[in-house]
């Protein structure tokens, strides 16, 4: 609803960057390793939900972000990316990294 299904999904990126930034302001934080497993075994969007950063995400969205959220870690790669002390700021790395490819590589029908 929020991101694949609007004309702007790299606005929706965008904004989730914000949200995710603010956490870092709330003292939420996460380290490197959790990440990097959070984002492979794809837990890492139960994680998002539960701060309420992604609320206004559909199903079939948070499908996508979670399967573009592993191949992100599965090139991770800290001297790359330029964050590895913090865990909060190793996903924003992997969003704009997102966010550089263009957007979403994937619709949910390349999921199912």
């Amino acid at each position: 609803m929020f991101v694949t299904k609007s004309k702007d999904a790299i606005g929706g990126l965008c904004f989730l960057g914000m949200k995710i930034s603010a956490l870092i302001d709330q003292d939420i934080s996460l380290t490197e390793d959790d990440v990097i497993k959070m984002s492979e075994d794809y837990s890492i969007i139960n994680w998002l939900d539960a701060q309420n950063v992604i609320k206004e995400w559909d199903v079939d969205d948070r499908k996508i972000l979670a399967e573009e959220l592993c191949s992100a870690a599965n090139v991770y790669d800290s001297r790359k990316f330029v964050a590895e002390n913090n865990g909060i700021a190793v996903l924003l790395a992997m969003i704009f990294l997102i966010i550089q490819s263009g957007g979403f590589s994937r619709t949910i029908d390349d999921i199912r």
